[in-house]
């Protein structure tokens, strides 16, 4: 176009001037002022076309209109008048993305309120247990942690399957779950099979394990099981769960913590907890 150069095409095209605006401003500043008919030879667009873009440009306050003898023609008012449609059109442009970046501000903010309020969900019935399990994954950050009070051997449990695809399933997303459980033959005996189901536990003396529900803590959320009447629920609880968190690892610590064995006549001798490091991965 020899009347518009390519730059300013491209400033005025990024604030909405559409292409048939663009080639009657080339040609005004080109050819001097213009009637209808006249741009239509020069353009190659209708007078219908080029009616509705000289009428936008005339409410841009870009164009003006002369009355001859053989009707209207147009021409630019002024190079000014470009400029200062460009310097508006920039501060329009900056005002409307200053309210966007306060409504979005204003947005996560609510989220982040939202966030912090708990917010519970419940499961109930014969698959709730596995509903539990796997919405709780959906939610977990780099570790489960996970209360469990043992009361039979672990394949008599009904969901032992569910439980070994859940850890193995843990396993495959490098999530580790670390279990307290009672210090107790059961206890021990749950422990041995740790490297089979991707997971870490540490035995805490049973008068300390004062839990009396299955219960986990993952990212934000508490996760409580009544296995006896099938009633699951999970609670996003920041506040609460950070405290249970830095209770647990007192526990953790307090569970490997060297135990001291005495035997008659004889100095106190110093049992070192077994080591807890997590074992490989199990392949489903």
């Amino acid at each position: 176009m020899p009347g518009l150069p390519a730059s300013i095409e491209g400033y005025l095209r990024e604030t909405g001037f559409s292409t048939t605006e663009l080639l009657v401003l080339s040609h005004l500043l080109g050819g001097g002022s213009m009637t209808l008919r006249q741009l239509a030879a020069k353009t190659g667009k209708s007078t219908g076309v080029l009616d509705q873009a000289t009428k936008k440009l005339l409410q841009r306050g870009i164009l003006e209109r002369e009355q001859v003898n053989e009707g209207s023609r147009f021409a630019v008012d002024s190079l000014n008048a470009i400029r200062t449609w460009l310097e508006s059109e920039q501060r329009q442009q900056l005002e409307r993305q200053r309210r966007r970046s306060e409504d979005l501000e204003a947005f996560l903010e609510t989220i982040s309120f939202t966030r912090r309020r708990p917010h519970l969900e419940y499961y109930e019935g014969e698959t709730a247990f596995a509903d539990f399990l796997h919405r709780l994954l959906a939610e977990a950050d780099e570790e489960i942690l996970q209360y469990l009070p043992i009361s039979d051997k672990e394949e008599h449990d009904p969901y032992f399957e569910a439980r070994g695809k859940w850890t193995r399933k843990c396993g495959r997303q490098k999530i580790q779950v670390r279990v307290i459980a009672p210090d107790t033959m059961l206890g021990r005996r749950y422990r041995e099979r740790d490297a089979l189901e991707h997971r870490v536990t540490a035995l805490l003396q049973s008068e300390r394990c004062q839990f009396s529900h299955e219960q986990f803590f993952t990212g934000d959320w508490l996760g409580s099981c009544d296995h006896h009447v099938k009633r699951y629920s999970l609670i996003r609880f920041p506040e609460f769960v950070r405290g249970q968190r830095f209770l647990f690892h007192s526990f953790w610590k307090e569970a490997q913590a060297p135990k001291v064995l005495f035997f008659s006549g004889q100095s106190p001798k110093v049992q070192p907890s077994p080591t807890t490091s997590l074992p490989a991965t199990i392949t489903a």
